[in-house]
């Protein structure tokens, strides 16, 4: 059992002494584990005899058990950080790859000849993604519009849409029901649908004509709010933007 555990269950025994020595080790972990008792009941400003108290209320046998306790979950919390950091610089690692691989002949093709293209991103970091998508294609002389909100604008777009215009929606789960609606729409009226999402196991990707796919990593920390990381969705407009460059040049 972790130590904040330990504090949850006996918090009723702990007074306000008390909770300022955890608050103390909860935020000097790596420090703790390798001080005195003596020298941490200076730095709380309380008496040896008040962490030891401290301690036992926790059930343990004294400041020599609470260290061990300390120091083992700070060797869990360092693997566990290590793990993450190696998912997420795989995440990097093999979407480079696999764009550098992949043959997207088609998809820049269809960016080409369109007569119009449409961009939707279905959240807040999607439709930054889009607008990063945006400014990159300037720079291969491709004009996107970029489509705001998920009612007014898509239904807009979803009927003036035509066969020979692209839409390209980027959602993160591919199961949202505002770019679900949207891409059925197009899909009626014959127009070419490009999704971006995390995986190709969505309903969005199934419906497109067009689909590619990031993997993301989730961050768990207990100092701020989990944490999906979105460069991956950076890294494939960029790619994608100099994947159609050359395209281009080797149609010239």
């Amino acid at each position: 059992m972790k130590l904040e555990n330990l504090v949850d269950i006996h918090q009723k025994k702990l007074n306000e002494t008390d909770l300022y020595i955890w608050e103390y080790i909860n935020f000097h972990r790596a420090e703790c584990c390798n001080t005195t008792i003596e020298e941490l009941a200076k730095n709380c400003n309380v008496s040896r005899s008040t962490v030891m108290r401290f301690a036992q209320k926790l059930s343990l046998n004294g400041f020599g058990e609470l260290k061990v306790y300390l120091k083992w979950e700070n060797q869990e919390r360092e693997q566990i950080r290590k793990d993450v950091i190696s998912d997420i610089c795989k995440d990097y690692h093999r979407l480079i790859e696999d764009m550098e691989q992949k043959n997207l002949t088609d998809i820049c093709r269809v960016i080409s000849e369109s007569k119009r293209i449409f961009l939707y991103g279905t959240g807040s970091v999607q439709s930054s993604v889009a607008k990063e998508m945006q400014r990159v294609f300037l720079s291969a002389q491709v004009c996107m519009i970029r489509i705001e909100g998920t009612g007014v604008e898509t239904a807009l777009v979803a009927d003036m849409a035509q066969p020979e215009d692209l839409v390209i929606i980027i959602s993160l789960s591919g199961e949202s029901e505002n770019s679900l609606k949207f891409a059925r729409k197009l899909h009626r009226r014959r127009v070419p649908v490009l999704s971006i999402t995390r995986n190709n196991n969505n309903e969005l990707s199934r419906m497109s004509d067009y689909s590619l796919y990031i993997s993301t990593s989730l961050v768990t920390s207990s100092y701020a709010l989990d944490y999906e990381t979105t460069t991956p969705f950076f890294l494939l407009s960029e790619l994608l933007m100099v994947k159609y460059l050359f395209y281009i040049q080797n149609q010239e």
